[in-house]
């Protein structure tokens, strides 16, 4: 009897634990059930700001986000200006479309600071996906994260100004080249393809690391001075690999194969080439210009692996195979 009594007991405790959790768990969101309304954010106390409608320009700092795919109506419009500093705008995993033609522009910024893109798709746009019109180095830090761009007329991301992070983002088939970034900039963990000019384009002082880039129809990674180039995977573009076009650059632990012209080509001074392996090219690496320094390469398969070397400091470890 007292067994029985006991577990009856338990059933009761049991059942009253489960009806308050009930009640805590749902009074832990009060906005459960609150529905969208207009232009505030998902639920009433939301701070952001929904964006359900292109064209639409970006007037005051904040956080934006889309509620479901958009389209310009017009060839030449822009679907979202970002006319503010410190914005951060999320796609949610939806798109911005274009019209497939004209001028218009996905997301341009005009000479802002702390701008963030991130979560979705930006396409079929006549100009730039995304484009910070910038080029006098006052727009900056600048982050594009998780963000496709795709088969729009120019480039996929352009971003002048400076200090700029382009991550985990995929730029295929854009019309004037993939990713063009300014000064002080970094891209890294990119998918880079198939775009009409070269993949990814530094100005000075950039950092380029763990991207994919190939099939691009200039250069994949083309680098001004002073900038770092590690780690990535880069294959089969209509030119060279890496274009080292000035002075100061560390292009070290890459993988380039089968790149049209010269997997490696170095038109500059005072760089170091390290570490990379060079296979299947007309000339694995080739330097135009002296005065660079060039160590434990491995080539193979290229017509010529080091191609024009007199001049260059051979710091040993180079290998054909």
């Amino acid at each position: 009897m007292e067994t029985k009594q006991v577990k009856v007991i338990v059933s009761v405790l049991a059942l009253a634990m489960l009806a308050m959790l009930s009640v805590v768990g749902h009074a832990a969101d009060p906005r459960q059930g609150t529905p969208l309304n207009g232009d505030i954010g998902l639920y009433a106390d939301d701070p952001r700001t929904a964006i359900s409608s292109v064209p639409r320009t970006i007037n005051s700092s904040g956080s934006y986000y889309l509620t479901n795919d958009l389209q310009t109506s017009t060839a030449n419009s822009d679907a979202i200006h970002i006319n503010a500093d410190n914005v951060t705008l999320d796609l949610m995993g939806f798109s911005l479309i274009g019209r497939g033609s004209g001028t218009g522009i996905g997301i341009l910024i005009s000479g802002q600071q702390n701008v963030e893109i991130r979560n979705g798709t930006i396409r079929d746009f006549g100009g730039d996906g995304i484009y910070e019109n910038d080029d006098e180095e006052k727009g900056g830090a600048h982050r594009v994260i998780d963000v496709r761009v795709f088969s729009n007329g120019g480039m996929g991301i352009d971003l002048g100004g400076v200090d700029h992070l382009v991550r985990g983002s995929t730029v295929l088939g854009n019309g004037f080249g993939g990713i063009f970034i300014g000064p002080y900039s970094k891209v890294r963990e990119c998918k880079v393809s198939t775009n009409l000019g070269h993949g990814i384009e530094l100005g000075d002082k950039c950092t380029v690391l763990e991207n994919v880039v190939d099939y691009n129809l200039f250069s994949g990674i083309w680098t001004w001075s002073n900038c770092v180039v590690t780690d990535n995977i880069i294959c089969e573009n209509y030119s060279h690999g890496i274009l080292v076009e000035k002075d100061y650059s560390l292009i070290k632990r890459n993988t380039l194969t089968e790149n049209l012209e010269n997997n490696i080509f170095v038109d500059g001074s005072y760089n170091v080439i390290e570490e990379n392996f060079v296979s299947n090219s007309v000339r694995g690496i080739r330097f135009e210009r002296g005065g660079n320094f060039f160590a434990n390469n491995r080539a193979s398969g290229n017509n010529i692996d080091y191609s024009n070397t007199s001049g260059n400091a051979d710091g040993g470890g180079n290998v054909s195979f």
